[in-house]
C-alpha cells in the first residue's frame, strides 16, 4: 500500500457517528449533480491503513472494501513523485468491476454509488479482533448456550437438554443442524411459519431436536464431536442440515460406512499431510478430533437412516476462498441490509439490534485485517482446498444409506446477480444460490442407496429461502417420509468411466484404413498392468511420482500404453468403423515427439503396405500432439519402399483418397504449456488440489517439466529466435527471470498471515532444465523443417477462448493474453499451416473428436477431402467472435478460488475439454423402459445369453459348468488360458458359436472372493457385465441414423445363495444395474438398449421373493419406475422346484462369520455375522490376546485334549451375541485375516458338559483367508495327478508314521484312477524338480516342518539339512494345485510373525497355497501324533475320493479322529481353508452334511430339486450321480420317513424322472404312497401310477412277459376309469387316450387295433373339448395333436374319420401351434416348443395322405428335411434324453401302425417309409 492514500469525493458529508466503542464512521452522500460540478464540491479524505470503506450502491446493496484495496473498486488513480496515491469518487465506480451498460442510467456502463461510509478504528484493536468478535457474535446468536435442544412440535420453542433420550422402540429422531453464522431458529423456524410443523409432529411426535453450535470459531469436526457425545447408543437419526451444517452431517454419516472404520488411520494421515501441504493451522488438533470421532461413532453404533442436505458446502464454497472481504460483503447484505428478491426486501437481523451491531463490527474487523479464511476454523473448513473437503469427498468411501440433496441456483437479473458474480469471482459454472456454489451441494461420499437431488432455480431461490418456499419445502418433507418422487437420482459424486479403449484394432477386411492418434495426455500409461495415467484413486493416494521420467540411463521401467481416453475418442472410432478399419495408435506423450514419430512410423508403414495390398487408401486422424507425431513420421523415409529414399508422404500419395487430418494440432506450439509450467493452467491447479495430496503444485510441475513431449509444445520460435509474442520460450534464462519476477513466488506476504502460506502458492515454481529445453528446441526445428503437404492435409479447428501471450506487469503479476481465435489450447494461426485447407467447428480442443454433430462432416473430409453436402456443425469460413481483433490480458493467479474438483473436471482440464456440468435435472429424453420377466425354472430353457457370476478360484461347476458344456468348452478353454473373469468387476462375454444350440452365450461377471461381495460392488459388477454384452452385440456405427438396437439377456440372481447376499438384495442390484446400464448407453448416444431382462431361478420361494422385492422397489423408487416395467408375476418354466432348501441368503444351514482385527494397531477382534436380516450382526470383542495366548500355548503345546481349556477359549473368544446362533447351524465359514487366523477356533467346545463333543466334530467348520496378497490369474489344475511327499532327508529323524500314511494315501488315489508320484524320504533336488516340472491336482506332504523364531531361521517344510521349502518357492509355482494337505507340525500357524511380507518374516506354506488360488488347503497347526494324523488324513482323502464336499470330508475326518483318539486334540489341530462346496470327485454333493434329515420337508425339497435338474438338463454322468444321491436319500427315508405319503410320492416322481429302467421302483413308491394312513399322497399320484402301469405293461408285453403285462395294463385302465368317474379332467382323459395308444401296439388283430385307435380318438377329443370349454389356458395342443394323429391313422386304415375333419384340419393345426406358443411364452419348456414342430409334422402327414403331390407333404424331400432339421436343432438346445425319446417313440408308433408292407412304391408305403426314416434319424440325436 502506498504510504498515503487521498480520496476525493463529490459528495455531501453527514454528521459522524460511532459503531460500538472502537469504530467511528464518516458518512458521505454523493451529489446527483456532481457531473460537471466545480472543484469546490469535492470532499478530501485521507485514508489510513486499517480504514474500511462501505460503498452503498443505488439499489441499497453495499460493498465492504479495505482502504488498501480501494483502487480495485475506484480506479487506478494518480501517484505523485512522493509515492502518494490520489483517488476520485463521484457517482459511479471504476476499477476492475465489469460493465453494466444494460443496467445503469444513460447506458454509461457504471456502478452507481448512493453513499460512502468510511470506518476508522477509534482505538487500538487487538490483532485477534476478528476472532474475538466472531466469538461474541456467535454467543449472541446462540444466547450463550450451544448444545442439543428439543424443539416443540406445536408453537415454536426450544428446550436445552444434556443428551438425547433413546426412544423405547428405537424410533427415528429428527435432528436439525444449522449453517454458518446462524442458529437453529435462524435456519429452520421458517418451517414452523409455513405450518409444516404439524407434519413433523405426526411423523416424529416429540422426537425433534436441534443442535446449536459455533460455526465460525470451531471446525465442523469439533462440532460433530460435541454432537455425538449427546447422542444415545444405537440411535436412529433423520438429519436435516443447512449450508455448512451439511459438513457436520456428513461427518456423522460416516457411521454408516461400509466395510471400513468411519475414519481410517490412512485417511487421517492424508488429512494431516493435506493440512501441512496447504499451510493450515490447527490440523493436528482436528486429526486428533477425527480419531476421537472415529472411536465414538463405533462405540455409539448410530444409524443415519435419512439425511436431507440443503445447500450444503460439501465441496466447499468459493466465497470462503482467499480473503474474506467478499464473504463479509455477502453476509452484511443478507443479514443486515436485506436483499431485494422478487420485490421483497427483508434483512435477517434488524439494523438496530445488538446482534446486527456485533455482526457489523465483526465483518469490519475481517475486512480491516484483510483476513484469510484460515483464521476462523469454521470458515476455513469450507474453503474448497481444505483438508476436510478432501476428506468428505474421498472417492473410496461408500456409506450404507441414501442421501437427499436440495440444491438451488439463483437466476435473478440486474445489479444483484452481477454483484454476486463479481464478489464470488469464479463460481463454478456460474451457478450458485448467492452463497454456495450449486455443484458443491451434491458432493460428498458415495451412497449405496443413491444420491437424490431436487434442483430449484429462479429469482426467488437464495441461500436463505429453501425453508419457506413450497418448491423445496415439500420435497424435503417427502424425503423425510422416505419418498423420492420429487428427486432425480444422480449417478454419484463422480461418473466418469475409464475403460481401456484404443488398445485394439477395429478390423474390417478389405476396407480403407484409418490410423487414429490421440493428443497429449490422451493416451493412458501403465507400469505392467497397473495404470499410472489416468488412474483416479491411485493418483489421489500420492502415486503421481510414478509419472516422473527417470534419467535416460535408468529408463528401463516397464511403462507401456494402456489405451486412450474413451470419452474423447471411442465414439468417433466406432463411427469410422462402419466404413473403415480403425487402427488406434497410442503413445507415451511424456517422451519426445521424435520417439513417438519413430514408433508411429512402424505402424504407418504397415498400414501403407496393407493399403497397397487392399488397393485402399490410408487415412490419418490426428488430434492435438498426435498431429505433430504424424507430421514428423510422414516426413521420414518409408520402409515400404525398398530403396528407403521415398518419404512416407510420397507413398501416401500413391494411394488415392489417402490424407492426414489434424484436429487442433499446435503446429507452432501452444501458450497453454507455458501456463502449465508456471502453475496457471486449470490442469495443474485442479491436480494440485485434488489428485495428489502428497505432491504440492511445484512438485507436480517439477515432474511435468521433465517431459520432453511437453517442452516441445512450447510456443515455437520464428526465424529471429523469438515466438510471435517476442519471447524465447526455450531460453532457461527467460524462465529464471519470470520466476524471480513472479510475485506469487515470493515468500513474504507482508502481515496478511502470521504463518507459512500454502505450498504451491508461495514457494516458487521450478525452472525448466536448460539442457532439456535445448533438446526440445532441436526437435522443434526438425518438425519445422518437415512441412505438411497441403494436397494431402486438412485441418479442423475448434472454438474457445485461448491463451495467446504471457507477460508480467510492473507489480510482478503474471498476466495471460486471451484471444477468441483459438480452440482453448491452440490459436488458429498457430495451428493451421499456410495453404492447408481449414474447417472450423464449435467445440473445445479436447472435445473435437467427441463432437458427435460433426461426425458426418468429418467423414466427408476424410473420404472426399471436402464437405459433400451442407453441414451445420462444420464450416469452411472462420467464425466471427466478439473481440476478434484484440487480445485481452487478465491476471493469472496460481491459486484460484475454485471448488474441490471432480474426476471429470481433472480429466477435462488435462485434455482441454469443456468442464462438464454436474447439475442434473430431469431429462426430457430418457431411454425406454426395459421389461423384467422372472421365471421359476432352469436357465436351460433360454436361448438368450445368460449373465452369471464367478467367484475367485471357484472353477466351473453348477451353472458355469452347464454353460461350458453348452458353449463347446469355451469357458474351460478361457480358464485354462487365464482369460477368465473372477476378480471383482471383471466381465467377459463368451458367445455361442453353434447357431442351432442354446443359450446364446455366457456373460461372466467376476465377484471376487466368496463371502466378500457387497451390494454396491455387485451392482457395478453386473453393470460392467451388461455393458460388455452390449459392446459385443453393438452394430458398427454408420454415417446414417440407425434405429435403436434392442437387446434381451437372461440372468440368474447373481451373488445370492452360498452364504451370499439376500435374494432381495440381489434382485435390487440386478435392477439397478439394468437401469444404470441403459442410462449410460443413452447418455453416450449409443444406438443400443436393453429391452428385456429374463431372470431365472429354480427354487420357487426365491423366485417369489425376487418378484416381491422388485415389485416393492418399483413402488418406492421413482428412478426404477422410469427405467423398468414388471408385470408382478412369476412365470413358470421347466426345471423349477418347490420347497425351502435354504434361508433368504441361500445358506442351507451354513453361516458366514468374518473375524478380523479391529484396527491397524490393537488385537481386538471384530465379528460380523452375515445373515439375511436387514443388517448383519456386528460385534467388537475386546482384546483378549494377552490372556488367551497362555491358554493357546498350553493347549497347542501338547497333543493331549483339555476340554476345560477348550471351553474357556470358546467363552473368552466368541461374543455372547454369537453363541446363541450356534443352535441351528449346520456349518460355519470363518473368514479370518492373518491376525484372527492365529487362534485355534477348531479347538473350541460350546457345551457345558464335561464329556460334550467339540464344536468342530458336530458342525462343518471351514476357514477362508481374507488376504490382500492373492495372486491373480492362477487357476487350479484338474488333471488327476497327485504328488505325495512322505518324509524327507531332513536330518531330524525318520517319521515312520509318515511313510505308512503316505503308502495308504497312495493306494487310495491309485484305486480311484489317479496318477500318483510318491516321494519317500526325498531330498531337495527331486522334490523341486517334480514340483516345478509337472502340474499336480493334489499335493500331500507328511514331513517335518519348522517355524522360524523372530529374526532367525525359516518357516516351511524341511527337505534337507539347512534346506527348506518356503513360501518364497511356493509363490513361484506356475500353477495352483486344487487340493493341498500338509501333515506337518506348525505349518498351519499364522500368528503375528506371519504378518510382515517379504524382507521380514515369511508367511507359512499354508498361507501361500491359499493366496495362490488353491481351492482347499488343510494344514496342521501344531505338532501332531503319527497315528492320529494318519487317521485324519486317511478319512479325509477317502471322503474326498468318494465325492463328498470339502466340508463333509473335513467333518468326517474330525469325527473319526475324535472317536478313535478322544484323549488327544488332533481332531482340532487341522485348519481347513477353502470352498466348503469343493469336490475332488463328482459324488453325493447334495447329500445332507450329517447324512440324516430332521424333517420330511427337507427330503421333499431335495427331491423336488433333483426332479427339476433331471427334467432340465442331465447327461449320463449327471444321471449316475443323481442315482447315487437318490439311493442315499431313499436309504435315509427307510429309517425315518418311509411311512410319509408325500415322501414316498416324491421318491416315486424322482425315480420316474430317472427313466424307464426305474419304473418298477416308481410304481412301488406310488402304490405305497396311496396305501399309507396319512393320506399324504395326491390324486396326481394315482394319475401317474395309472400312466406308468400302462406304459410298463406295454414294455413287459414287448419283452414277452404277457401275464405280468396283462395285470399291469388292467390295473392301469381300472385306475384311470376310477379317476374319470370321480371327475373328468383333460389330463385324465389324455392319460386314458395315451393308454389306448399303447394298447393299439399290443393288439394283434386288425379289429382290436382299430378299436383301440377309435377309443384313443374319442378320449383325446373329449380332452380337447374339456380344455377349450373349461380351461382355456391349459395345454390343449397335446390332446389335439394326438387326436389328429389318431384320425390320420384310422383314415389310412380304411375309416373315414379324418375326412370329417377335412374342412377344419388346417384350422386345428394352427390352433395347436398358437396354443403351444402361448403356453411357451407363459412357461418355457421343451414340450411347448416341440409341439409347434409336431403340428407341422401332423400337417405334412395330412397332406401326404390326402394330397400326395402337395410340395409340403411329408413324403416330399424338402419338407421332410426341414422337419428333421427343426427337431434336431431343438434336441440340441433343450430337453433330456427321456424327452427326446418320447417324441421319437410317438413317430415310431405312427410308422408301426401305418398300413403298408414297405415293398411296392405306393402312397401308403411312401408315407410309412418317411415316418420310419424320421423316427430312425431322431433316435440318433
Amino acid at each position: 500500500m502506498p504510504d498515503k492514500i487521498t480520496l476525493q469525493v463529490s459528495a455531501q458529508r453527514a454528521q459522524a457517528s460511532m459503531l460500538g466503542e472502537d469504530w467511528s464512521c464518516a458518512q458521505y452522500f454523493l451529489s446527483k449533480q456532481s457531473r460537471g460540478a466545480d472543484a469546490d464540491s469535492w470532499q478530501t479524505i485521507e485514508l489510513k491503513t486499517g480504514d474500511v470503506l462501505e460503498l452503498e450502491l443505488e439499489d441499497g446493496q453495499v460493498l465492504l472494501v479495505a482502504a488498501e484495496d480501494a483502487p480495485r473498486y475506484l480506479g487506478a488513480g494518480k501517484i505523485d513523485a512522493a509515492g502518494d496515491l490520489t483517488l476520485q469518487l463521484s457517482e459511479s465506480l471504476g476499477g476492475q468491476l465489469p460493465p453494466l451498460a444494460e443496467l445503469t442510467r444513460g447506458g454509461l456502463g457504471r456502478w452507481l454509488v448512493r453513499a460512502l461510509r468510511v470506518f476508522h478504528v477509534s482505538k487500538s484493536v487487538p490483532a485477534v479482533a476478528a476472532f474475538t468478535l466472531a466469538s461474541e457474535f456467535e454467543a449472541q446468536q446462540l444466547a450463550g448456550h450451544p448444545g442439543l435442544f428439543q424443539l416443540q412440535a406445536g408453537e415454536w420453542g426450544m428446550q436445552a437438554i444434556s443428551s438425547m433420550p433413546l426412544p423405547p422402540d428405537k424410533a427415528p429422531c429428527l435432528l436439525f443442524i444449522h449453517g454458518t453464522a446462524s442458529s437453529t431458529e435462524g435456519s429452520f423456524r421458517d418451517m414452523w411459519r409455513a405450518q409444516k410443523n404439524a407434519q413433523l409432529a405426526k411423523q416424529y411426535q416429540d422426537r425433534i431436536y436441534g443442535f446449536e453450535h459455533y460455526s465460525l470459531t470451531e471446525s465442523p469436526i469439533s462440532n460433530a464431536l460435541q454432537l455425538v457425545q449427546t447422542l444415545p447408543k444405537g440411535a436412529c437419526l433423520h438429519i436435516v442440515s443447512h449450508s455448512r451444517g451439511g459438513m457436520v452431517g456428513e461427518l456423522l454419516a460416516r457411521a454408516n460406512r461400509q466395510g471400513e472404520e468411519p475414519f481410517s488411520e490412512a485417511e487421517i494421515q492424508r488429512f494431516l499431510q493435506h493440512g501441512k501441504n496447504t499451510g493450515r493451522k490447527g490440523y493436528e488438533k482436528d486429526a486428533e478430533g477425527l480419531r476421537e470421532l472415529n472411536a465414538l461413532l463405533k462405540a455409539k453404533s448410530l444409524r443415519i437412516e435419512r439425511f436431507v442436505r440443503v445447500a450444503a458446502t460439501a465441496r466447499g464454497t468459493t466465497l470462503a476462498s482467499g480473503r474474506l472481504d467478499r464473504w463479509a460483503t455477502v453476509m452484511l447484505n443478507f443479514f443486515g441490509v436485506g436483499i431485494n428478491i422478487a420485490g421483497k426486501t427483508a434483512p435477517i437481523l434488524a439494523p438496530t439490534s445488538s446482534a446486527y451491531l456485533l455482526l457489523k463490527r465483526f465483518l469490519l474487523a475481517l475486512v480491516k485485517e484483510r483476513t484469510d479464511a484460515r483464521i476462523l476454523p469454521g470458515l476455513e473448513a469450507m474453503m474448497p482446498d481444505s483438508p476436510l473437503v478432501a476428506l468428505l469427498n474421498a472417492p473410496d468411501v461408500q456409506l450404507q444409506a441414501s442421501l437427499h440433496v436440495i440444491a438451488g441456483n439463483f437466476q435473478g437479473s440486474g445489479l444483484l446477480s452481477r454483484l454476486w458474480d463479481y464478489l464470488s469471482e469464479s463460481f463454478y459454472g456460474g451457478q450458485n444460490d448467492l452463497v454456495v456454489n450449486t455443484p458443491s451441494m451434491s458432493g460428498g461420499a458415495q451412497r449405496t442407496g443413491g444420491i437424490w437431488q431436487k434442483y430449484a432455480q429462479g429469482r426467488e431461490v437464495t441461500h436463505f429461502s429453501y425453508f419457506e418456499r413450497q418448491e423445496t419445502l415439500i420435497p424435503l418433507l417427502n424425503a423425510l417420509a422416505g419418498q423420492n418422487q420429487d428427486f432425480d437420482r444422480l449417478e454419484g459424486p463422480s461418473t466418469t468411466a475409464l475403460a481401456r479403449g484404443g488398445a485394439e484394432t477395429l478390423a474390417r477386411d478389405a476396407a480403407p484404413i484409418v490410423l487414429m492418434l490421440p493428443g497429449i495426455m490422451g493416451s493412458y500409461l501403465a507400469i505392467g498392468s497397473d495404470r499410472i495415467w489416468f488412474k483416479f484413486w491411485s493418483m489421489a493416494l500420492g502415486k503421481m511420482s510414478r509419472l516422473r521420467l527417470p534419467p535416460p540411463s535408468e529408463q528401463d521401467r516397464n511403462v507401456n500404453t494402456d489405451g486412450w481416453d474413451d470419452d474423447s475418442y471411442t465414439k468417433f472410432a466406432q463411427y469410422l468403423h462402419a466404413t473403415h478399419e480403425v487402427r488406434p495408435f497410442v503413445y507415451d506423450w511424456r517422451l519426445s515427439l521424435e520417439t513417438a514419430a519413430e514408433q508411429f512410423g512402424v505402424a504407418l508403414d504397415q498400414a501403407l503396405k496393407d493399403g497397397k495390398a487392399r488397393n485402399q487408401p490410408v487415412r490419418i486422424v490426428a488430434h492435438s500432439m498426435g498431429g505433430l507425431v504424424a507430421r514428423l513420421a510422414l516426413s521420414l523415409p518409408s520402409r515400404v519402399d525398398q530403396t528407403g529414399q521415398t518419404s512416407r508422404w510420397d507413398v501416401l500419395s500413391q494411394l488415392p483418397g489417402s490424407r492426414l487430418i489434424q484436429f487442433g494440432t499446435p503446429n507452432q506450439g501452444s501458450h497453454s504449456i507455458a501456463a502449465v509450467l508456471t502453475g496457471r493452467d486449470p490442469l495443474v491447479q485442479k491436480i494440485e488440489r485434488w489428485v495428489d495430496w502428497k505432491h504440492d503444485m511445484n512438485e507436480f510441475i517439477d515432474i511435468v517439466r521433465g517431459f520432453p513431449g511437453v517442452l516441445e509444445l512450447l510456443p515455437w520460435p520464428k526465424a529471429n529466435g523469438l515466438a510471435e509474442d517476442g519471447v524465447n520460450y526455450f531460453d532457461a534464462g527467460v524462465w529464471a527471470q519470470w520466476r524471480q519476477r513472479d510475485q506469487e513466488n515470493r515468500r513474504a506476504r507482508g502481515d496478511e498471515l502470521s504463518w507459512e502460506p500454502a505450498k504451491g502458492a508461495g514457494d516458487g515454481w521450478p525452472v525448466p532444465d536448460a539442457s532439456l529445453l535445448q533438446q526440445a528446441l532441436s526437435v522443434v526445428k526438425k518438425i519445422q523443417n518437415a512441412p505438411l503437404r497441403p494436397d494431402l492435409t486438412l485441418y479442423v479447428a475448434g472454438n474457445k477462448s485461448t491463451p495467446a501471450a504471457v507477460k508480467f506487469d510492473d507489480q510482478g503479476v503474471m498476466q495471460i493474453g486471451w484471444s477468441t481465435q483459438g480452440d482453448g489450447r491452440v490459436l488458429w494461426k498457430h495451428g493451421a499451416p499456410p495453404d492447408v485447407p481449414v474447417w472450423w467447428t464449435n467445440a473445445a480442443h479436447g472435445d473435437l473428436l467427441k463432437h458427435t454433430p460433426a461426425f458426418s462432416a468429418y467423414l466427408d473430409l476424410l473420404v472426399h477431402g471436402r464437405l459433400v453436402g451442407e453441414s451445420q456443425s462444420v464450416q469452411d469460413t472462420r467464425p466471427s467472435n466478439r473481440g476478434d481483433e484484440g487480445m485481452v490480458y487478465r491476471a493469472a493467479p496460481r491459486y484460484v478460488h475454485a471448488l474441490y474438483p471432480t474426476e471429470e473436471e481433472v480429466l477435462a482440464a488435462a485434455l482441454g475439454k469443456r468442464i462438464p456440468s454436474t447439475i442434473t435435472t430431469t431429462a426430457a429424453n430418457t431411454p425406454e423402459r426395459a421389461q423384467v420377466r422372472i421365471y421359476h425354472g432352469s436357465l436351460a430353457n433360454t436361448a438368450l445369453a445368460v449373465l452369471v457370476g464367478v467367484y475367485s478360484g471357484s472353477g466351473l461347476h453348477g451353472s458355469t459348468g452347464y454353460l461350458d458344456g453348452c458353449l463347446g468348452g469355451a469357458l474351460s478353454q478361457g480358464l485354462a488360458m487365464g482369460c477368465f473373469p473372477s476378480r471383482l468387476g471383471e466381465a467377459m462375454f463368451f458367445p455361442q458359436t453353434d447357431p442351432v444350440r442354446k443359450p446364446g452365450g455366457a456373460v461372466l461377471v467376476g465377484l471376487g472372493g466368496v463371502g466378500d461381495l457387497q451390494p454396491g460392488e455387485l451392482t457395478r459388477a453386473l453393470q460392467r457385465g451388461l455393458l460388455e454384452y452390449a459392446r459385443a452385440q453393438m452394430r458398427p456405427a454408420t454415417p446414417h441414423a440407425e434405429p435403436i438396437q434392442n437387446l434381451t439377456v437372461a440372468s440368474l440372481l447373481v451373488g445370492t445363495g452360498n452364504s451370499g447376499l439376500a435374494t432381495s438384495v440381489g434382485m435390487a442390484c440386478l435392477a439397478n444395474a439394468l437401469r444404470q446400464t441403459n442410462a449410460t448407453l443413452h447418455t453416450q448416444g449409443l444406438n443400443v438398449h436393453f429391452a428385456e431382462l429374463h431372470v431365472f431361478e429354480e427354487e420357487e420361494c426365491r423366485a417369489i421373493s425376487a418378484a416381491n422385492s422388485l415389485a416393492e422397489m418399483l413402488q418406492q423408487d421413482e428412478r426404477l419406475q422410469r427405467a423398468i416395467e414388471f408385470n408382478g408375476k412369476v412365470q413358470n418354466s421347466s426345471g423349477g422346484y418347490r420347497g425351502l432348501l435354504a434361508d433368504n441368503t441361500g445358506n442351507r444351514g451354513w453361516h458366514r462369520v468374518h473375524i478380523t482385527r479391529q484396527n491397524n494397531t490393537g488385537n481386538a477382534l471384530r465379528f460380523t455375522l452375515i445373515s439375511d436380516q436387514a443388517r448383519n450382526l456386528v460385534v467388537e470383542e475386546p482384546d483378549q490376546r494377552q490372556f488367551v495366548d497362555g491358554l493357546i500355548a498350553e493347549t497347542t503345546g501338547t497333543c493331549a485334549d483339555h476340554p476345560g481349556l477348550s471351553r474357556a477359549l470358546f467363552e473368552l473368544m466368541v461374543p455372547n451375541a454369537f453363541k446363541a446362533s450356534l443352535a441351528d447351524v449346520q456349518g460355519m465359514i470363518l473368514a479370518v485375516d492373518v491376525h484372527a487366523g492365529a487362534y485355534p477356533w477348531e479347538l473350541m467346545r460350546h457345551q457345558p458338559e464335561q464329556d460334550g463333543p467339540p464344536l468342530a466334530t458336530q458342525i462343518g467348520l471351514i476357514r477362508q483367508l481374507a488376504t490382500p496378497h492373492g495372486r491373480p490369474g492362477a487357476h487350479p489344475i484338474r488333471n488327476k495327478k497327485v504328488l505325495l511327499v512322505a518324509d524327507t532327508q531332513s536330518g531330524l529323524g525318520k517319521l515312520t508314521g509318515a511313510r505308512a500314511e503316505g503308502e495308504h494315501v497312495c493306494r487310495l488315489y491309485e484305486q480311484h484312477g489317479h496318477e500318483v508320484t510318491p516321494l519317500f524320504e526325498t531330498s531337495l533336488s527331486p522334490l523341486t524338480q517334480h514340483l516345478f516340472d509337472h502340474p499336480y491336482q493334489v499335493l500331500h506332504f507328511a514331513a517335518h516342518g519348522v517355524v522360524a523364531t523372530p529374526g532367525k531361521g525359516y518357516t516351511g517344510l524341511v527337505v534337507g539339512k539347512d534346506a527348506y521349502l518356503t513360501p518364497a518357492q511356493i509363490n513361484k509355482l506356475p500353477y495352483a494345485p486344487e487340493l493341498v494337505f500338509i501333515n506337518c507340525c506348525h505349518l498351519g500357524d499364522m500368528g503375528p510373525e506371519a504378518k510382515p511380507r517379504w524382507g521380514e518374516l515369511a508367511a507359512n506354506l499354508a498361507t501361500q497355497f491359499i493366496e495362490m488360488g488353491c481351492k482347499a488347503v488343510v494344514a496342521a497347526g501344531w505338532a501332531v501324533n503319527d497315528a492320529a494324523a494318519a487317521c485324519f488324513a486317511s478319512t479325509f482323502h477317502e471322503a474326498m475320493l468318494a465325492g463328498r464336499t470339502f466340508a463333509q470330508a473335513i467333518l468326517a475326518a474330525r469325527q473319526q479322529t475324535y472317536q478313535q483318539f478322544p484323549e488327544q486334540n488332533i481332531w482340532g489341530a487341522y485348519q481347513a481353508y477353502g470352498d466348503e462346496r469343493y469336490q475332488l470327485e463328482e459324488g453325493e454333493d447334495e447329500a445332507p452334511l450329517h447324512g440324516q434329515y430332521v424333517h420330511p420337508s427337507q427330503m421333499i425339497a431335495e427331491l423336488a430339486q433333483m426332479q427339476a435338474r433331471l427334467s432340465a438338463y442331465c447327461d449320463d454322468a449327471a444321471r449316475q450321480r443323481y442315482q447315487r444321491q437318490l439311493e442315499v436319500i431313499e436309504r435315509s427315508a427307510r429309517t425315518s420317513f418311509y411311512l410319509n405319503g408325500q415322501v414316498r410320492e416324491q421318491l416315486g416322481v424322482t425315480w420316474a424322472a430317472m427313466g424307464e429302467a426305474f419304473w418298477e421302483r416308481t410304481i412301488e413308491h406310488y402304490r405305497a404312497a396311496l396305501s399309507l394312513e396319512d393320506s399324504g399322497a395326491s390324486l396326481r399320484t394315482l394319475e401317474q401310477l395309472a400312466n406308468l402301469e400302462i406304459r410298463k405293461g406295454k414294455a413287459l408285453h414287448d419283452d414277452g412277459l404277457i401275464e405280468r403285462s396283462k395285470a399291469l395294463l388292467e390295473n392301469g385302465a381300472r385306475h384311470l376309469d376310477q379317476l374319470i368317474l370321480l371327475c373328468e379332467t383333460s389330463e385324465r382323459l389324455s392319460l386314458r387316450g395315451s393308454g389306448w395308444k399303447r394298447l393299439s401296439l399290443i393288439a394283434k388283430e386288425e379289429g382290436k387295433i382299430n378299436q383301440a385307435l377309435q377309443h384313443m380318438f374319442q378320449d383325446y377329443q373329449k380332452a380337447v373339448e374339456y380344455s377349450e370349454h373349461r380351461q382355456a389356458s391349459v395345454d390343449y395342443y397335446y390332446p389335439l395333436l394326438n387326436q389328429l394323429d389318431a384320425a390320420l391313422l384310422l383314415h389310412a386304415r380304411g375309416h373315414t374319420m379324418a375326412a370329417r375333419l377335412e374342412k377344419t384340419f388346417a384350422e386345428r393345426i394352427q390352433a395347436a401351434k398358437d396354443n403351444a406358443e402361448q403356453r411357451n411364452a407363459q412357461e418355457s419348456s421343451f414340450f411347448h416348443q416341440v409341439a409347434s414342430i409336431d403340428a407341422e409334422r401332423t400337417l405334412a402327414l395330412w397332406l401326404a395322405l390326402m394330397q400326395a403331390d402337395d410340395p409340403k407333404a411329408l413324403t416330399q424331400t424338402a419338407p421332410f428335411n426341414d422337419l428333421l432339421c427343426k427337431y434336431q436343432a431343438l434336441f440340441k438346445r433343450l430337453g433330456s434324453r427321456k424327452d427326446h425319446n418320447s417324441v421319437g417313440a410317438h413317430i415310431e408308433w405312427l410308422a408301426t401302425l401305418w398300413p403298408g408292407d414297405g415293398g411296392a412304391s405306393n402312397a401308403a408305403n411312401s408315407i410309412k417309409q418317411s415316418l420310419q426314416q424320421l423316427a430312425s434319424q431322431l433316435s440318433r440325436c
